[in-house]
């Protein structure tokens, strides 16, 4: 930090009055900006005045200008043919423009210093006015605003080139004359209220920067603009990368530019928990050149009390450093999981002071490449991560991936080490998605249970009378049956990947037979409306739906035990063992109950149609129970084979 005696040591006597041309240049940069934007929103307005009329009051208020009536100009502008635009006040405006690039201009011209050309940006001022000659009171020519507005250095000097190549000298100029140090950030005519909010803000800085671990930036400057405070970061290296905080009592208001739409809607996204009234985002073409269009927002915070406003400054600070290389992150990121969940992995880091620099500063996506590699994870180029190991997973990995990197570096551990920790997480979501499979097989015997429970409650509504219930039952257990085989086409991708998985395939191909069977017997049943149940029959009928029930539930226990018993202990072992013995109890019980059912049939019912449509509900019915049974001894040989093998 360059002491006071440097500055008198550039400077004549005179100088001593520079801090305050600074300050002014630096509040007529902003009010220039605004100037420009209230132009380039007019003219905008007049070519599709359809359209909302631009609102730039909070722009207005932020740079200082008083005059309210200015707000208006955007909604009166339109077209005057094919020559230019009617804009009231379009002269004034320009003349306070130029008014206010000659008061950037001042400071730089006063301080007389080598690196700063004042003479050179006062020449390219004259010249800017001689093209542009003597303006119109209320009238505006697409080619003058091309040269008040233009960003382009290729289509020759305009006004705002000029704004912002001052504004660079103005920054340069005011870190030689900063005259304090406040917690790190160089600042000069603060009182002690300007002090202490500085201090906040670099607080909640100061936590978070060691996440940049060597990159550059965060570069704070404060001084006081009459009675605003202004805070000024250089976030990162791109001219239209700017963040800008005017501070006045309890009101803070935060001016943002970003060239990425997505990064400045994710640094939206770190004030949620704050209430922050934005204003609109304006567009507009990046000051340089070729950097393309950008965006810029203002939020304003109004605090209920000191010690609030404190805090919201020291949480500003904190997330700064989540926007370094915030793109190149989200770049590296989406090609494993897509842009919208990398943004939220992100915002995730962010929200756990993790960030993702340490990702970066390990390679990236590179490093994520050579922990696949030697883990043998079956990932092809260009596919997303999501298709080997599951949405959640993918999602889970690369967010501990992150957390990992940040926790690794910070403690300064050896990339070697940091790896294999990567190679056990990634081997650990291995394993929770090769499990996936059995929870697929759990998902579909809950199925199966509500499929046996409906059709037993279909039956006892039938003997009561009621048939809806039947049909209503019918199509609830086609929803069912058609999401039963959704979880047999999961499992036959997973099986694509993981050998483990073919064998639950071939467990949940066989468990959906029992699922079909179910279905079809709740659709026989709904079919006649003229067939009445004997007692004598329905008795049976009910005692078999009974048993299939019981089956279903003991075999759902046995396939929840089973995820338990590789790791488990003996009781959750003999669990499982219950569960399948329950499963087979259950089904010669409804061997007897479909015995029961058939002699009840031969014996009191003489109707061949009634005959066919009870002996096809038994026949179904019971073959469930079968299926049941074959399902849960299938189970019990897959899980002491995998025993087997540890």
């Amino acid at each position: 930090m360059p002491a006071k005696h440097l500055m008198l040591e550039h400077l004549g006597e005179g100088s001593l009055l520079l801090p305050s041309l600074v300050n002014a240049g630096l509040a007529a940069n902003d009010r220039v900006k605004y100037l420009l934007s209230l132009l380039q929103a007019s003219v905008r307005h007049a070519d599709a005045p359809g359209g909302e009329v631009p609102l730039l009051r909070r722009e207005r208020q932020a740079a200082g200008v008083a005059d309210a009536s200015l707000d208006q100009v955007p909604g009166e502008c339109e077209r005057a043919g094919a020559t230019g635009y009617r804009l009231p006040r379009a002269g004034e405006i320009e003349a306070l423009a130029l008014e206010a690039v000659e008061a950037m201009l001042a400071p730089i011209t006063a301080a007389g210093l080598p690196e700063l050309p004042a003479e050179s940006y006062a020449r390219r001022l004259a010249a800017l006015r001689g093209v542009l000659g003597p303006s119109q009171p209320d009238s505006l020519a697409p080619a003058r605003l091309e040269r008040l507005t233009s960003g382009l250095r290729a289509g020759g000097d305009s006004l705002h080139l000029l704004v912002m190549d001052l504004h660079g000298a103005l920054n340069t100029l005011q870190q030689r004359i900063a005259t304090e140090e406040v917690e790190g950030a160089l600042t000069y005519g603060l009182d002690a209220w300007g002090r202490g909010r500085v201090a906040a803000f670099m607080g909640g800085l100061k936590r978070t920067s060691p996440l940049r671990f060597d990159h550059p930036g965060l570069g704070t400057t404060a001084t006081m603009a009459g009675e605003r405070l202004v805070i000024q970061n250089d976030i990162g290296t791109s001219d239209v990368h700017v963040l800008v905080v005017h501070v006045r009592d309890l009101e803070a208001t935060l001016t943002y530019s970003d060239l990425h739409p997505e990064r400045l809607a994710f640094f939206r996204g770190l004030f949620e928990d704050w209430p922050l009234r934005w204003e609109s985002t304006l567009r507009g073409r990046a000051q340089g050149s070729a950097e393309g269009d950008y965006e810029l927002a203002t939020g304003t915070y109004q605090a209920p009390d000191a010690a609030a406003l404190d805090r919201y400054l020291a949480h500003l600070g904190s997330r700064l450093v989540y926007l370094i290389d915030w793109n190149k992150a989200r770049k590296r990121l989406r090609a494993f999981i897509g842009n919208r969940r990398a943004v939220a992995v992100l915002a995730w880091a962010a929200r756990h002071d993790h960030g993702h620099m340490a990702f970066l500063k390990l390679g990236g996506d590179r490093l994520l490449y050579e922990v696949f590699e030697t883990t043998r994870l079956p990932i092809r180029p260009g596919e997303e991560l999501d298709a080997v190991l599951g949405a959640g997973p993918a999602e889970a990995f690369l967010r501990a991936t992150l957390a990992l990197c940040s926790e690794g570096l910070r403690r300064d551990r050896s990339e070697f080490l940091l790896r294999d920790e990567l190679r056990v997480e990634l081997a650990r979501e291995i394993a929770s998605s090769r499990g996936s499979a059995l929870s697929l097989l759990q998902e579909h015997a809950t199925l199966v249970v509500e499929l046996a429970g409906g059709w037993r409650d279909a039956l006892a509504r039938l003997g009561l009378g009621d048939r809806a219930f039947a049909g209503r039952h019918a199509s609830r257990a086609r929803t069912w049956e058609h999401a039963a085989d959704d979880l047999v086409n999961q499992a036959r991708q997973l099986a694509l990947r993981w050998h483990d998985a073919s064998a639950v395939l071939e467990l949940l191909l066989q468990a959906d037979d029992v699922a079909d069977d179910l279905e079809e017997a709740a659709f026989v049943l709904a079919l006649p409306a003229d067939v009445t149940i004997p007692a004598e029959v329905g008795t049976p009928l009910a005692a078999l739906a009974a048993c299939v029930v019981r089956a279903a539930e003991e075999y759902a226990r046995a396939v929840a035990a089973a995820g338990a018993v590789p790791q488990g202990s003996r009781e959750d072992y003999a669990d499982f063992l219950e569960a399948v013995d329950g499963v087979m109890a259950a089904e010669h019980q409804a061997d007897e109950a479909h015995r029961a059912a058939r002699a009840a049939l031969l014996l009191h019912v003489s109707d061949a149609r009634a005959m066919q449509f009870l002996a096809e509900l038994a026949r179904l019915v019971e073959a469930s129970a079968d299926g049941l049974m074959r399902s849960a001894l299938a189970l019990r040989t897959h899980l002491l084979a995998t025993l087997g093998r540890r």
